[in-house]
């Protein structure tokens, strides 16, 4: 083979080459880009189970406060009264 036709066929190789990472970086940077997306919506699924999960545990507490109250004959606190009309 001539060196003219060794150089063609290197400049077509490289050429490919270059195509291919191309390709090749636009399909990371898509499933970058998803991951992105994915990790948002986990987190605020987390966070809305996270306060669902705290908001349980106050309801469950005045409960607790409430029945305490209720058995020493007592009134409900109005900071407690407050707290559960926040709930």
């Amino acid at each position: 083979m001539d060196p003219v036709t060794i150089m063609a066929i290197a400049g077509g190789v490289q050429t490919v080459g270059t195509i291919l990472g191309g390709i090749g970086a636009q399909k990371t940077a898509q499933l970058r880009s998803f991951d992105i997306k994915t990790e948002s919506i986990l987190s605020r699924t987390q966070a809305l189970q996270q306060s669902r999960i705290r908001n349980d545990q106050t309801k469950e507490a005045l409960s607790v406060v409430q029945g305490v109250f209720a058995a020493a004959g007592r009134d409900i606190d109005p900071s407690t009264k407050h707290l559960e009309k926040k709930s």
